[in-house]
């Protein structure tokens, strides 16, 4: 995962867990859930965890 992250652009591209790498453009939904973690929708409707590891990250990348 660490090398196909190297290879995506930062700036529109992130990683949120350990196993998930989403696209901003594809992000329709933002929900804060418990525990330092976010609910993402999709633009198809899967719905994703940012999981606490990357909750910093998100919020600087998302600027929240």
């Amino acid at each position: 995962m660490y090398e196909l992250e190297s290879l995506l652009d930062p700036n529109k591209f992130l990683r949120v867990s350990k196993s998930v790498i989403i696209a901003r453009k594809h992000v329709k939904k933002i929900r804060p859930s418990l525990s330092m973690k976010y609910i993402l929708t999709m633009s198809d409707g899967t719905l994703v965890d940012v999981t606490r590891s990357y909750y910093s990250d998100f919020r600087r990348f998302f600027g929240i």
